[in-house]
C-alpha cells in the first residue's frame, strides 16, 4: 500500500469517526432542547384553584359566606395572589346589577380548621396553600334577590384570573 492510500484510509476514518461525534452531538443538543422547552413549559404554568368547602354563616346581625379553597402554584417559579374576590351572579332580579362583586373580609367561621387567608398570597414553586376565603354579603341586596351562583375568582401579579364557581352553600348556625 502505498503512502497516498494510507493518507486516504486515515481521511475516511478521520471522516467517519467526525461523523459519530457529530450524530451524537445532535442528538445530545436535541434531548437539551426537549428539556429547556419542558422547563420553560413548567414556568409558564399559573394557579389554579379547588373549591373543599362552602358555608354561609351569621354573625352580629350580619352575613359571610366563607369557601375553603386551595390554591396551587403549577409553576417551578415562585408566584403571587394579588387579589381575591367573590362574584354574586343574581336569578331574577329587576335590578341595574344582575352581578355582585365583593372584597375578601377578616370574619372566619369558627367551624373547619382551616386559617384565613388575605392578599397578597406568596408561592413558593409547586407549592400549595389552603385556608377560608371570607366575604360580608350586603344584607338589603341579599333580603331582596335570590343567588344564583357564588364565583370565587383569584388574581395573579402576571393578571392571570382564576376561579371555582358554586351554586350550593351549607347553612351553619354559630
Amino acid at each position: 500500500m502505498s503512502f497516498d492510500n494510507w493518507i486516504a484510509l486515515i481521511g475516511a476514518i478521520t471522516g467517519v469517526i467526525s461523523l459519530f461525534i457529530a450524530l451524537i452531538s445532535y442528538y445530545t443538543s436535541n434531548r437539551a432542547y426537549k428539556i429547556a422547552q419542558e422547563t420553560y413549559e413548567d414556568q409558564k404554568k399559573e394557579i389554579s384553584i379547588y373549591l373543599i368547602e362552602s358555608l354561609k354563616w351569621k354573625r352580629n346581625e350580619k352575613s359571610f359566606v366563607s369557601f375553603a379553597v386551595s390554591f396551587i402554584n403549577k409553576s417551578t417559579l415562585q408566584n403571587s395572589i394579588s387579589d381575591i374576590r367573590l362574584i354574586i351572579k343574581l336569578k331574577n332580579t329587576s335590578k341595574s346589577y344582575p352581578e355582585l362583586y365583593l372584597p375578601l373580609c377578616n370574619e372566619q367561621p369558627k367551624s373547619g380548621n382551616y386559617k384565613s387567608l388575605g392578599c397578597p398570597l406568596m408561592f413558593n414553586s409547586k407549592e400549595t396553600i389552603s385556608g377560608w376565603v371570607n366575604f360580608e354579603l350586603p344584607h338589603e341586596i341579599i333580603k331582596e334577590t335570590t343567588i344564583e351562583k357564588f364565583i370565587v375568582e383569584a388574581e395573579t401579579a402576571s393578571g392571570f384570573t382564576t376561579n371555582v364557581k358554586t351554586g350550593l352553600v351549607s347553612y351553619v348556625i354559630e
